[in-house]
């Protein structure tokens, strides 16, 4: 990726609705963490 060196470290923090409710924000909020944490990324949910 352009921009990012080679053993970089990249924190995100997701802040959504919890528990996440069907349908709504929370619910991509989630995925989007869920996803984050699954291709390794140093990810945090708060809410």
């Amino acid at each position: 990726m352009a921009g990012i060196r080679e053993g970089s470290l990249m924190r995100i923090l997701v802040l959504y609705d919890y528990p996440p409710s069907p349908g709504g924000l929370s619910t991509q909020g989630d995925l989007l963490y869920k996803g984050l944490l699954e291709i390794g990324v140093d990810a945090h949910a708060a809410h």
